[in-house]
């Protein structure tokens, strides 16, 4: 079985680390998880301007429909 990440997955990959390196470290995570909401807003918007929410929806149902996985 092939564990490597495809070229697609890889600047996925990237993408998220450069995000949460930049914007969200471990204090950050913590100073969130100790507020009432639990998370960020200001992420989750982060994520979804990423595209992130819409990867795992096929086109037909307004998403990406990313390959996520190896054929």
């Amino acid at each position: 079985m092939d564990f490597d990440l495809t070229e697609e997955q890889s600047i996925l990959k990237a993408s998220i680390d450069r995000l949460l390196t930049d914007k969200y470290g471990f204090e950050d995570r913590k100073r969130h998880m100790a507020a009432p909401e639990g998370w960020s807003a200001q992420m989750w918007a982060s994520y979804a301007e990423m595209g992130l929410m819409a990867l795992p929806f096929a086109e037909a149902d307004g998403g990406l429909a990313a390959p996520l996985s190896k054929r």
